[in-house]
């Protein structure tokens, strides 16, 4: 019975994807074209011993159509990877206060930041911000970040504007949908990790590929850090 639940959701949302990006494909659209700015520093403590890799990148959005909307996207991803660097360079002391301790055996923080473009097509893009930080633990920890533009209609669409409320509850359907990767992960809530998962499941991101889209939660948000970051693709079409 539970199978056949999940299935008849996964059509619904299948039906309300493939309405929803017809009506977005079906405009006349200008091309976008994608850039980057890439930097690297090193951050060293008096006998010259690195104390933090700093490295980031971040997209330019290009297009022979300028508009507000466009430069407003293009300042933001620039603001934030000016804040990433200043948050890198921040960490210079706590990371140097480790190494007077431990310098035998003391390995560089980290703090790099990329990007993919995970769908560019018709004035509809998406892309994922990466984020990697370690602080000299046992294992560094990944972040991703998802947006995705409608430069047709100018606007940044959420999981609301791409699937429509009407057939998906968030809520109930992505509760179901990642129940059940989970369980098939062999992965069992205990109370503590049931209480995340509820607290967190509103909280899904996505991102739009040519195929489908894939919503999910980063490494520890609703799992241990062992399963790492938990995706599940609905595709527009099967």
């Amino acid at each position: 019975v539970k199978k056949v639940i999940i299935i008849g959701i996964i059509t619904l949302i299948i039906g309300t994807l493939v309405f929803s990006a017809t009506k977005l494909y079906n405009k006349e659209v200008t091309n976008y074209d994608i850039t980057s700015v890439t930097e690297s520093k090193e951050i060293k403590s008096e006998d010259g011993t690195i104390l933090v890799n700093i490295k980031y990148s971040y997209p330019i959005i290009v297009s022979k159509r300028n508009s507000k909307f466009l430069s407003s996207i293009n300042e933001e991803y620039k603001l934030n990877a000016e804040k990433f660097l200043k948050d890198a360079e921040e960490s210079k002391e706590e990371a140097e206060s480790l190494y007077e301790d431990i310098k035998e055996v003391f390995r560089p923080y980290t703090r790099e930041s990329d990007f993919d473009i995970n769908m560019n097509n018709k004035g509809l893009m998406s892309i994922t911000t990466n984020n990697y930080y370690y602080n000299g633990g046992a294992h560094g920890s990944y972040v991703m970040q998802s947006r995705t533009f409608d430069f047709n209609n100018e606007i940044e669409l959420t999981v609301d504007k791409v699937i429509n409320n009407d057939v998906w509850n968030i809520k109930e359907n992505v509760h179901e949908l990642f129940e059940k990767k989970l369980q098939e992960e062999d992965f069992r809530f205990d109370e503590i990790w049931r209480e995340i998962f509820e607290e967190e499941v509103e909280n899904v991101k996505f991102y739009l590929t040519e195929n489908a889209v894939v919503l999910y939660f980063n490494a520890e948000q609703i799992a241990p850090y062992a399963l790492g970051v938990q995706k599940v693709e609905v595709p527009y079409d099967e």
